[in-house]
C-alpha cells in the first residue's frame, strides 16, 4: 500500500480530502478553474524576529563586553612605563624596566632583565594599599 504525497498548501486547506494513492500538488486547480497562488510567505519572514532577538542577545552578552575588556587592554598597555609591576601571559612577574616601540624589558630579579613582546604583557599589577591591619601594627 502506498502512502499519499500531500503538499503544504493542501495540510494547510482543511477542505481537501485525498483518497488512497492519490497525490496532490500545488500546480493542480482552484474549485474555480485558475491555478492556486502562492501566499508569498516563507520560512524567514516568520524567523526574522527570533533570528535578530537572538542575535541582539548575543551582541550584548558576548561581543560587547569583549571589545571592552579588549580597548581596557589597549589602554593599560598604552600606559605601560619604567616601576610599573606587570604579569606575563607566560606567569612571569616583573617591573618594567624599558618600553620601546612593540617590546618591553622586564626585571624579574637583581641583573635579570627577560624581553618580551608588547602583547605579552597580560596584566599590570596594581600595588595593594596597606590594610588597617597593618596600619594598627605600626
Amino acid at each position: 500500500m502506498k502512502a499519499p504525497t500531500i503538499s503544504i498548501e493542501a495540510l494547510q486547506d482543511p477542505s481537501t480530502e485525498v483518497q488512497e494513492g492519490e497525490t496532490i500538488s500545488t500546480t493542480e486547480a482552484a474549485s474555480d478553474g485558475q491555478p492556486k497562488e502562492d501566499s508569498g510567505s516563507s520560512f524567514f519572514d516568520g524567523m526574522l524576529f527570533p533570528m535578530a532577538a537572538c542575535f541582539l542577545v548575543f551582541w550584548f552578552i558576548v561581543i560587547r563586553p569583549e571589545k571592552r575588556q579588549r580597548k581596557a587592554r589597549e589602554e593599560m598597555l598604552n600606559r605601560l612605563s619604567k616601576g610599573d609591576e606587570v604579569v606575563t601571559s607566560g606567569g612571569i612577574h616583573g617591573k618594567v624596566s624599558q618600553v620601546k616601540d612593540d617590546v618591553v624589558t622586564v626585571q624579574v630579579a637583581d641583573g635579570v632583565r627577560l624581553r618580551f613582546a608588547l602583547a605579552a604583557v597580560q596584566t599590570k599589577v596594581e600595588p595593594e594599599a596597606p590594610s588597617k591591619e597593618e596600619d594598627k601594627k605600626d
